[in-house]
């Protein structure tokens, strides 16, 4: 369980420096 949150929060991360290249 932690290691999905872990997960999921690295994802959400790399998302938003994405979101704010653009």
């Amino acid at each position: 369980m932690l290691s999905s949150l872990y997960l999921l929060e690295e994802h959400t991360l790399t998302f938003s420096q994405i979101d704010s290249s653009i």
